[in-house]
């Protein structure tokens, strides 16, 4: 925005869609020096629904096409093979279960329900190591640098058995 004019939530939320997100993901792979790089892209329109007016589901649909267009971009470009690729999100859903607090309106659950203590996480080309494995977000760093064929290293900060999940207005230890 210019220089002392302030965006609204709804505001700075459309400048944020995917689809910019993607614009940018895709000129820094269309400009990339080498074939040899670490891209990270984080999408948040799952986040923006109510911003955007739109049912969660219908963001999640948009979510999905946008990393769909930017996966087939790198595929055109011959990036994938040899590539490893690590999907997850900030925290598992229950679809229509509300938060106990009303005034909480940003996604659904509680995040100290199992469910969203779930989260997605997808990993190319598989690792070795159990598909059922305990994997926690402090994990993700190790995880991604043992994908790329670098020493990972399990986050120190609990024991490996222990997961701690922060919301604004939750905390979750397990």
């Amino acid at each position: 925005p210019p220089a002392g004019q302030h965006l609204d939530a709804r505001q700075s939320a459309r400048l944020r869609t995917a689809k910019d997100v993607n614009k940018l993901a895709i000129d820094t792979i269309k400009n990339r020096p080498t074939d040899n790089f670490f891209l990270y892209v984080h999408y948040i329109d799952v986040h923006d629904w109510i911003l955007f007016d739109i049912p969660y589901e219908e963001s999640v649909r948009r979510f999905d096409k946008a990393l769909g267009d930017l996966l087939d971009v790198l595929e055109s470009e011959d990036l994938l093979e040899g590539a490893a690729v690590v999907f997850t999100s900030d925290h598992g859903e229950m679809l229509k279960a509300k938060h106990l607090d009303f005034e909480i309106s940003r996604h659904y659950g509680n995040p100290s329900f199992e469910p969203l203590l779930q989260v997605p996480l997808i990993v190319t080309p598989g690792l070795d190591r159990p598909t059922d494995a305990f994997i926690r977000g402090q994990d993700i760093r190790g995880l991604v640098k043992s994908a790329a064929g670098l020493d990972g290293e399990t986050a120190p900060a609990l024991g490996t058995n222990e997961l701690l999940v922060t919301e604004r207005y939750y905390q979750t230890f397990r």
